[in-house]
């Protein structure tokens, strides 16, 4: 096979037709100085291809053309730029380019073009031999090769380079690859390419070796790096070049972030274990001297006060010169203006050395404070625009302040009609200097349809179905349905919420109800009444709180004993003239901090409610309740999320107004399972608390219920949570009763998922400590389903 052609080939193609030129010019010509003679290309033979390689193909390529003519420059240029085209089609091992002269004139003549060329085989078929780890299809698709190609030395080390980063991404770094071309016959260019593999052993990191470290452990050094050596005994690292070469920059600024500026990753090996599988990856460092700071001097502050910028800036004289430290206090600071509105200010910092003493002096250029030029909307296919706008604390014509703005979108979020709300694009500025803000949300199904089922062998069969329309007709306002169903227990009920009444932050909302609850065999609860609520934001003690004043009145009969119910005299429903009625008014304030209504990551949603019953609001029921609720929200380690949640309650009657107390069986608490009252999981709906001699529920006066929860995300796209976690609770028979060391425990896990139709689905599975049969007691697993029921 002919040798390839390199670059001094091409040089060499070119002269051939430069030498010929000058042999065939006459002598006077070549000596006056006289002008280059005109050459008239008549003819362009093309010589050494093959039926596949058409001659067509090989002349629109080269550029060059029968009829065109040329000065001498023109044509040595023209020749010169075909051979490199033809070049680049990877057909050719050689390529010359001969002229020869018909005849002419000493300043004009006709010449034959020939360009000769040798091809480079192509591949006929291709086959692999050795290969275990890696199928056919990838190989091929890593290599780049396919059968009829064209291949040269350079196109198949490239193949084979591929191929080996290939086994390596796999972990066999050691793979082997060698390569051979065996042709079909003797004249022809087909040749059929056969590639034998020694894919070696699967190599992982079992350890990270690091040498000269004094001021960082191995344990530091490694903890920077992404290169790792896999998890305990189960797993082996994987190695990758690129990733430890952007190690070593890694490790580099962690030393910097300690003042070691000059540290350096200045060598790196590898070693082996005996049979090649494990792998040591041995780090060299130079740490160089540690660098101090000395003092920092600010100039430029106008906008924003010294003792402010003091109260952010982490830095301090003496201690390491960080480069992560320096970089978060100029956020910090940068926060400052940003805050104010001066988004353009800079900060520039200007460090001069004094050995190995760092003077810092940082300069601040303020420029000028931008306001809120427009604000626009996009995204809003159902909700009305003036729904979103009026939740926005950040005005066309304020001044900008990020803390409101990121208030605003918190707020638009919060409302629950959006599945993202964020900025798109960043503001822009306007030619004034002012910003354009544009909002985008992306609208979720807000229409919520609910159910559940469950079962319980005391129970039976018990579920819901219900309509929530919480964004109705793009205004903001709530309409809901509700009818449960079941053996046991049958209610429907219908409200409606407006939540900007008369365009002000006042909420106005009513809901009628009528239920029946069947407690076994023994009688039959009804209920019917309706409520009423008015709502307002508060601006202190912050734009958090809120507050809400509630009218109910509600009517309430015990009926259809059996002969079975012999209770004690204590708890005798029979004694009572049915029914009962309660006209009651609640106070309620709240402060809900979260950064969103699903699955939050931060903050907090504490309330407070207080009911008086009777009284001066007539009725016969005379209560006063409390009921107060905590829930906080923490980031933990990796995606964790903390829930500490702790919920409490009491109910006492009062003597007056010509009636003694009296406080009803349904005001009680009856906690358990996912009740209303209080949710502790572990155990059946309604079943903690106090019960009478025959183990009836006879409801608590006071309650008290802790909850641990952890959530994470399982596939955060489609709003799926997995969850573990621990409570306890309690209610009983009354306040001096209490005791907050007879809980029923439990522990368990669950999954959460929101639906645009169910709206939150949720199972989990759990183990109360706790249930008592014969007196005594013993654990038990107890499963919950939950649909379109709010968690948090």
């Amino acid at each position: 096979m002919r040798g390839y052609l390199t670059p001094g080939r091409t040089g060499t193609a070119t002269l051939l037709v430069l030498t010929v030129l000058l042999t065939i010019l006459p002598g006077r010509v070549r000596g006056q100085g006289s002008a280059s003679p005109m050459v008239t290309v008549t003819e362009i033979r093309v010589e050494g291809n093959s039926p596949q390689t058409n001659r067509s193909l090989i002349l629109i390529s080269s550029g060059l053309a029968e009829g065109r003519s040329y000065d001498l420059a023109e044509f040595t240029d023209a020749t010169g730029r075909a051979i490199r085209q033809l070049w680049r089609l990877g057909l050719f091992s050689d390529i010359e380019i001969w002229a020869e002269q018909l005849g002419g004139t000493a300043s004009r003549f006709d010449a034959v073009l020939i360009i000769r060329v040798t091809e480079r085989p192509k591949v006929g078929s291709i086959t692999f031999q050795g290969n275990e780890d890696l199928k056919r299809r990838e190989l091929l698709e890593a290599s780049g090769l396919r059968e009829g190609g064209a291949v040269g030395p350079s196109t198949l080390a490239q193949a084979l380079d591929r191929m080996r980063e290939k086994y390596r991404e796999e972990g066999r770094l050691r793979a082997q690859l060698e390569h051979e071309l065996l042709y079909t016959d003797a004249d022809s260019t087909l040749a059929n390419l056969v590639v034998s593999i020694d894919e070696g052993p699967k190599v992982g990191i079992t350890d990270i070796e690091v040498l000269g470290n004094e001021e960082l452990s191995d344990r530091q050094v490694r903890s920077a790096m992404e290169t790792g050596t896999g998890f305990l005994f189960f797993t082996r690292g994987k190695y990758d070049r690129r990733t430890l070469e952007e190690d070593k920059q890694r490790i580099a600024e962690a030393y910097a972030d300690r003042g070691y500026w000059d540290a350096r990753v200045v060598a790196d090996s590898l070693a082996y274990d005996e049979d090649g599988k494990d792998m040591t990856v041995v780090l060299t460092v130079d740490e160089g001297e540690q660098y101090t700071l000395g003092s920092i001097t600010w100039e430029g502050l106008t906008v924003i006060d010294s003792t402010e910028v003091a109260e952010v800036v982490q830095s301090q004289p003496g201690e390491p010169y960080s480069r992560a430290q320096l970089e978060a206090d100029m956020q910090a600071v940068n926060a400052l203006y940003f805050e104010e509105g001066y988004v353009y200010a800079q900060l520039l910092d200007q460090p001069s050395f004094d050995g190995r003493t760092v003077h810092l002096t940082m300069r601040v250029r303020e420029g000028e404070p931008a306001s809120v030029a427009h604000i626009f909307i996009t995204g809003n296919t159902k909700t009305k625009e003036h729904v979103i706008r009026r939740e926005l604390l950040l005005k066309p014509g304020d001044r900008f302040s990020n803390s409101l703005f990121q208030r605003s979108i918190r707020e638009v979020m919060a409302l629950n009609f959006f599945a993202n709300v964020e900025l798109d694009p960043p503001p822009t500025p306007t030619p004034s200097g002012d910003l354009d803000v544009t909002i985008k949300v992306t609208e979720k199904p807000t229409g919520q349809a609910t159910m559940g089922a469950g079962y319980s062998e005391r129970d039976g069969l018990i579920g819901n179905l219900g309509l929530s329309l919480p964004n109705l007709f793009g205004n903001g306002q709530q309409l809901d349905f509700q009818w449960d169903f079941g053996r046991i227990r049958r209610t429907i009920s219908f409200g409606f919420t407006e939540p900007w009444f008369l365009n002000t932050p006042t909420l106005v909302g009513f809901n009628v109800y009528s239920s029946e609850f069947f407690w076994t065999t023994f009688y039959k609860q009804k209920r019917q009444g309706a409520s009423f609520r008015v709502g307002r934001r508060l601006r202190w003690p912050d734009d958090y709180f809120r507050t809400s004043v509630g009218y109910r009145i509600e009517d309430t009969s015990f009926l259809d004993f059996s002969s079975a119910y012999n209770p004690s005299e204590a708890y005798d429903l029979r004694r009572y003239d049915w029914p009962i009625r309660n006209s009651s008014v609640s106070w309620t304030v709240s402060r809900d901090s979260r950064d969103r209504p699903e699955f939050p990551t931060k903050g907090s949603a504490n309330s407070l409610r207080i009911e008086v019953a009777g009284g001066p609001f007539g009725g016969d029921e005379q209560y006063v309740k409390w009921d107060l609720s905590q829930s906080f929200f923490t980031p933990a380690w990796w995606n964790l999320v903390m829930n500490m949640r702790i919920r409490a309650g009491l109910v006492e009657g009062y003597s007056g107004y010509g009636q003694s107390g009296f406080v009803p069986f349904q005001a009680k608490y009856l906690p358990g399972g996912t009740s209303f009252d209080g949710q502790i999981r572990g155990y059946e709906n309604r079943r903690v608390g106090p019960k009478d001699r025959d183990g009836l529920e006879v409801g608590g006066q006071s309650m008290l219920i802790f909850t641990l929860e952890y959530t994470f995300p399982l596939a955060q796209a489609q709003s799926l949570y997995g969850l573990f976690f621990a409570e306890a609770g309690n209610a009983w028979l009354d306040l001096g009763d209490t005791d907050p060391f007879d809980l029923r425990r439990s522990v368990g896990f669950g999954l959460r998922m929101f639906t645009p139709m169910l709206g939150l689905i949720g199972f989990d599975f759990a183990y109360g400590f706790d249930h008592f049969v014969d007196g005594r007691r013993q654990g038990r697993w107890v499963p919950h389903f939950q649909f379109g029921y709010q968690f948090y």
